[in-house]
């Protein structure tokens, strides 16, 4: 929950932001998202989406990094910091 609000409140102060100083610098950023999901096109949609690197990753490439184990490897990192999150907080909790 506390996720969700902190995504909300920064789109809100972004859109603010951008109102209050007429800023449009990023305003292709959405376009790009719509067009990963529907038939939305203008240019820089296109001049993003039609090349390979900000494509869907497909299947082959994600099998790939499975068996290289870097995939392996950053979940077991993520869930040993984890575990030392925890055990520090029950500690310093006891302690």
């Amino acid at each position: 929950m506390q996720g969700l609000a902190w995504v909300g409140s920064t789109v809100l102060l972004k859109f603010l932001l951008s109102t209050v100083f007429g800023a449009s610098d990023d305003a292709h950023i959405s376009g790009l998202i719509k067009s990963k999901f529907t038939s939305y096109k203008d240019f820089h949609t296109l001049m993003y989406t039609c090349a390979a690197e900000f494509d869907f990753m497909e299947f082959e490439a994600s099998q790939t990094k499975m068996f290289s184990f870097i995939q392996n490897d950053s979940i077991l990192i993520r869930a040993t910091f984890k575990f030392l999150q925890a055990s520090l907080k029950k500690f310093s909790v006891n302690g």
